[in-house]
């Protein structure tokens, strides 16, 4: 969007104005040097270059093609994501990076660039903006918008965020699934550590990279181990070529569950054994660290456990681990992580009009008991 004045007869054309997310200081020259400034102006954030200096702290890269490196964000098995400045632009970005070690393989890389292209034609309010991307020669990289809320688990249990603007957030993240399934696609791994929050309080969907078409056949991710158990539904265990909207549904209904419970409908007395052992086995004076640190190896001795648990076991009621959940909103998680998906919402966009219709008649009730 260009912004516009009249002077006398004529009317000229200003530029927006940008400044440091940090002391304010205008970036304005720096932010139009691509000429993408107006059309970003809603995902990114500025950083002088002396406050991005100050936040540069020791990584294993300095930089990569025209981006600074600030800091490493999260590092998995294919991939490594850093917190990145623009020389040119001054623009904080998130910036994607194959592993080196990763790039002699070459189905990796026709996977990583493929989440790229995907991600590319995916533009809407509530899903992780693309800006960049290099892909082929000596670097695979692409760039996302920096979004410095963190993910939406941590986001809630910070700022204790209250039921109506968490099922808000849901709402909006909703709309952007119903968005990725109109245009035939699949998110395939929804969590709330796919959700991530912008600096305003709004949730995006990220990480595509296992994200598929419908009814595409198997497409062999050699990073799709890394979906954690507990979020797939029973039609992808049974078979991946079953993945299809009713699997985000699924998801999304176990996310909402975790976050309002802290816990998973599942109930896996053998599996709580099985990990009291691995624990005591590693470091049974620090659980929760040696948890963290082993995940991988845990998930890959007991996923087996859990996947025969989604299949044949009986979901734990929400209200049963939530007592004081509203019991209308109970309902739609429930619902949402039935085992059979014909039982399940028919699409995102009706588990969303359920949300709001709970939201208007919570909000409604809540006014009336306020009211003196």
């Amino acid at each position: 969007m260009v912004l516009k004045e009249n002077l006398t007869d004529n009317t000229e054309s200003m530029a927006k104005d940008f400044y440091c997310h940090r002391c304010s200081r205008t970036v304005t020259e720096h932010a139009h040097t691509d000429g993408r400034a107006e059309e970003l102006a809603d995902v990114v954030l500025y950083l002088c270059d002396t406050c991005a200096k100050n936040q540069q702290k020791e990584a294993d890269i300095d930089h990569i093609g025209e981006y600074m490196i600030l800091h490493t964000m999260g590092k998995g098995g294919m991939s490594v994501v850093y917190k990145a400045w623009h020389e040119p632009t001054y623009r904080i970005v998130a910036l994607k990076r194959i592993l080196p070690e990763i790039t002699v393989y070459e189905e990796a890389k026709r996977f990583f660039q493929r989440e790229a292209l995907i991600m590319q034609n995916l533009i809407h309010p509530n899903i992780v903006r693309l800006i960049d991307h290099k892909i082929g020669g000596e670097e695979f990289y692409f760039v996302l918008e920096y979004l410095p809320g963190g993910d939406l688990y941590t986001y809630v249990k910070r700022n204790s965020t209250s039921l109506t603007e968490v099922c808000r957030i849901l709402c909006d993240i909703l709309d952007g699934i119903d968005y990725v399934h109109g245009k035939g696609l699949v998110h395939g791994d929804i969590k709330p550590y796919n959700i991530l929050m912008s600096h305003t309080g709004t949730g995006k969907l990220s990480d595509f990279n296992l994200a598929r078409n419908f009814g595409e056949l198997e497409i062999s991710n050699p990073d799709r181990m890394s979906k954690t158990p507990v979020f797939m539904a029973p039609e992808e265990i049974v078979n991946i070529k079953n993945v299809g909207p009713a699997v985000d549904i699924y998801c999304m209904g176990i996310s909402m569950y975790n976050i309002f419970t802290n816990r998973f409908p599942l109930t896996i007395p053998e599996l709580n054994e099985m990990i009291k052992a691995f624990v005591k086995e590693k470091n049974p004076k620090d659980p929760i660290t040696t948890i963290l640190h082993h995940k991988k190896e845990l998930v890959s001795q007991h996923s087996e456990a859990v996947k025969q648990v989604i299949l044949k076991g009986d979901r734990v009621p929400v209200l049963d681990y939530k007592k004081d959940l509203p019991p209308e909103l109970a309902q739609i998680i429930d619902k949402a992580v039935r085992k059979n998906k014909e039982d399940r919402f028919k699409s995102a966009r009706e588990m969303k009009d359920a949300l709001i219709a709970f939201l208007s008649t919570y909000e409604k009730n809540k006014s009336q008991k306020e009211s003196p």
